[in-house]
């Protein structure tokens, strides 16, 4: 019995199961009983297939694609051509082959497409022929492993991948932590490693972006040996939110490694003091050529900043650091801050979002700017600053030898008394391109009073951060009437659109 009544008009039933209704649905396809049918909800295969592997169109037909797929297995065609007294459809593979074309040449954007759902039909369809083909015509792939079935899946289609160049990932609750009661299977790791192996086997493969896991230590040592392989060349790697047990300069010794290295972020995976140690060791590796780091929402303490300082002045490739919350406080800053002001210091973007800095800190910021000409774009925001904290920055950037670009000091404690001073650096400096000031208590006294700065021959400014509608309608068509005159200016609340501040 697989059908049920449906309500009190004798001719309409339901399907006991939506996975019977799928099952049914494969065969109607496969059977050709598709084409030409009136309904408009009866589409084509290839574009049921597109819309089976894209994430936001998935509210039905979960398991279509891979009940399609399964019932072209060879094993599953022999009982079928048995019971139906003819050969089914082979066209579903051409359609298949052809809409994975169709996904890499459009380029979706990241996180649009599931691969998960892909590796699934194909790992279904136990064709290792077709499923090295298939997988080839993928440049990008993304997916969670969140169970053993997953893992298994994504491995036995991996293994195949030889042209990907984008690769990004997740894994949960499968490699729980190792103890001397548990350990992780001997056939977990097999998968897992066929995963890695990506690394080295998928030669064009430049990106990798790891996040949300947690990795048991012998897992944890199977990835880094693949990341330390002379055939892995990744120019970025991100290793955000994860977990590892074991030696963790291991995964920094990768840097000794992997001389095409551009971008590192370890952005919301905890390090501990010795790690950041570790860390900076391996940055200052000669032939290392790192110049994006991201230490974002790391747990890092003040302590930190005498290992960060010293990579700072011997590493002369890192151009972007953020730091952006963490508990550095001021006296962290000064540290970082005697490393800034030397004018050999190459970096050149600063993000210290969320730092627990305070107007004290700004006085050895001051210093920097002024010393450091190198020094372009500057991120301060949501720190206790105050109106202090940005007079002393003002004195700085109004030095002529302050080459400062863009500076962020949304959410500062600021009021409108700052604003003589920040319309002082407006008129004075030619560099600052860009300065946001969202979300601080600015009244029409100070937006005049930045407005007549802005219409100063010498100002330089393109991009000013305010939300209009923070203000009273009086400020607000001041604010307008200055993006009218002034063609080249832009005011907006979303400055991470023009100019990123995050890794």
């Amino acid at each position: 019995k697989i059908l049920l009544k449906y309500g009190e008009r004798e001719s309409s039933y339901v399907f006991l199961h939506v996975c019977i209704q799928e099952f049914c649905a494969a065969l109607f396809y496969l059977l050709k009983s598709h084409l030409d049918h009136p309904h408009p909800a009866v589409r084509c295969v290839q574009e049921l297939l597109v819309a089976n592997f894209e994430k936001a169109r998935r509210a039905h037909w979960i398991f279509l694609g891979c009940f399609l797929t399964g019932l072209l297995n060879k094993k599953e065609q022999e009982k079928l051509d048995a019971f139906f007294g003819f050969q089914l459809s082979q066209e579903i593979k051409q359609q298949f082959h052809q809409c994975l074309k169709s996904l890499g040449e459009r380029g979706q954007p990241q996180g649009q497409v599931d691969s998960l759902a892909i590796f699934y039909c194909l790992f279904e369809m136990q064709d290792p022929a077709f499923v090295k083909q298939a997988v080839n015509l993928l440049q990008e792939a993304k997916f969670h492993i969140i169970d053993n079935a997953d893992l298994v899946v994504s491995a036995y289609c991996l293994k195949y991948c030889s042209s990907l160049r984008k690769l990004c990932f997740s894994v949960q609750n499968v490699f729980e932590k190792e103890d001397e009661h548990s350990s992780t299977s001997d056939y977990s790791l097999i998968c897992w490693h066929h995963i890695c192996s990506v690394l080295t086997t998928s030669g064009h493969l430049r990106e990798l972006q790891v996040q949300d896991s947690t990795l048991s230590e012998s897992t944890f040592v199977t990835w880094c040996n693949q990341l330390r392989h002379p055939s892995c060349r990744l120019q970025k790697l991100g290793i955000n939110n994860v977990s590892f047990s074991g030696q963790s300069a291991l995964l920094f010794e990768v840097l000794f490694y992997q001389p095409d290295l551009k971008y590192l972020s370890f952005t919301l995976t905890k390090l501990s003091r010795d790690d950041i140690r570790c860390l900076c060791d391996a940055l200052n590796y000669p032939a290392g050529n790192v110049k994006e780091l991201g230490l974002a929402f790391c747990h890092l303490s003040e302590q930190c900043c005498e290992y960060i300082s010293e990579m700072l002045l011997r590493n002369k490739s890192v151009r972007y650091l953020d730091l952006g919350a963490n508990v550095l406080k001021d006296e962290g800053l000064k540290t970082l801050c005697e490393a800034l002001k030397r004018p050999d210091c190459c970096l050149d973007s600063l993000c210290l979002v969320k730092c627990f800095i305070t107007a004290a800190g700004c006085e050895d910021l001051a210093s920097a700017l002024i010393n450091n000409q190198n020094l372009k774009i500057l991120q301060i925001g949501c720190n206790e600053i105050g109106d202090v904290g940005v007079q002393l920055l003002c004195r700085a950037l109004t030095h002529p030898d302050c080459r400062l670009e863009i500076l962020g000091l949304e959410e500062c404690g600021l009021t409108s008394a700052c604003c003589k001073d920040l319309a002082s650096v407006l008129t004075c400096s030619k560099n600052l391109q860009q300065l946001n000031l969202t979300l601080n208590a600015l009244d029409h006294t100070g937006v005049v009073a930045l407005c007549e700065a802005l219409r100063h021959p010498e100002c330089a400014l393109q991009v000013l951060g305010l939300r209009k509608t923070d203000f009273d309608e009086e400020t607000q068509a001041l604010l307008t009437a200055e993006e009218e005159r002034n063609p080249n200016l832009t005011i907006t609340d979303d400055c991470d659109t023009i100019t990123r501040v995050e890794i």
